[in-house]
């Protein structure tokens, strides 16, 4: 049995996948299992693998019928068998040394839950050169405490290890019911941060991942409820919500919401009181860095 399995979540995106394979088969250190776990509403995927690949070459799994976000990844947390594994998303791309990179540091420690890595952005296989560094947590990050691991995901506190990035102690993966999380689709967050219930999280300062950006990522895309219950879920470990990075974040929600709704809905009882709200805090941060530093970071983009 291997000592790593990695397994790419794929949903109807055949093109990208050939590419998020193609640099795992390409690891300079291939003593993993690779598995495919393709939970596409279409045939394409698995055409384009038949097409491209030797049965044998990695093992495919179809779900049939599709499974929501939240069950798909909680059926392959639960099929897996190795002591380590990464949850690898289909629109990335995995550098050659990332097997190697974080086994190396992973192995050599107990106790550990989970390490992440610094990734590039990118937007063409073909040009994975001259891109945006994503990662700002050099050195080496350890974390232990919920309260410390949820304050970097807050505005002004630098950026993240992507979520795909991550390598994990299987056991302790095991050991979270995905599908119960609290934060819909930031339910990773919460994730990773359980995981400190059970061990350590470290973020490498190496640039290990390529992250795609497109239209369609998740990331384009706000909910108002999941970021609610997020917001919740960051005081209900620490974070006070009064707090100017804490206050920005919900600002900066709250500020996108009110900004797609309907005219017609300006006045209804929500909107006043998401208005009130909105310039009460624009007024405590006006004089706050961290507001500037955000609103200068936006426009760079």
């Amino acid at each position: 049995m291997e000592k790593i399995q990695i397994v790419v979540l794929s949903r109807d995106r055949p093109e990208y996948l050939k590419e998020a394979i193609d640099s795992i088969l390409m690891q300079t250190q291939n003593t993993f299992e690779l598995i495919v776990s393709d939970n596409s509403e279409g045939g394409e995927v698995l055409h384009m693998l038949s097409k491209n690949y030797r049965a044998g070459d990695f093992n495919i799994i179809r779900r049939n019928p599709p499974l929501s976000s939240k069950e798909h990844f909680q059926a392959i947390i639960s099929e897996l068998t190795a002591e380590y594994a990464v949850l690898f998303h289909d629109d990335d791309i995995m550098h050659p040394d990332y097997v190697k990179s974080m086994c190396k540091f992973l192995l050599k420690r107990k106790g550990v839950s989970a390490v992440g890595c610094g990734a590039f952005e990118f937007e063409s296989a073909h040009d994975l050169h001259g891109v945006d560094l994503t990662r700002s947590h050099n050195p080496l990050q350890r974390f232990s405490d919920k309260k410390d691991f949820l304050s970097r995901y807050l505005p002004g506190n630098g950026k993240i290890a992507p979520f795909p990035s991550y390598m994990y102690k299987t056991e302790k993966l095991q050991r979270i019911k995905f599908s119960s999380l609290s934060s819909g689709k930031y339910s990773d967050v919460v994730l990773l941060s359980s995981l400190l219930d059970y061990g350590e999280i470290f973020w490498l300062p190496d640039v290990l991942i390529f992250y795609r950006r497109h239209n369609a990522n998740d990331s384009n895309f706000q909910n108002i409820a999941g970021l609610i219950e997020l917001s919740n879920y960051m005081s209900k470990n620490g974070l006070q919500k009064s707090q100017d990075s804490m206050l920005l974040f919900r600002f900066s929600f709250w500020l996108n919401w009110f900004a797609t709704e309907k005219i017609s809905n300006v006045f209804s009882w929500r909107n006043r009181v998401v208005f009130k709200f909105l310039l009460l805090s624009f007024f405590r941060l006006l004089n706050k860095k961290i507001l500037w530093t955000a609103a200068l970071k936006k426009t760079k983009k």
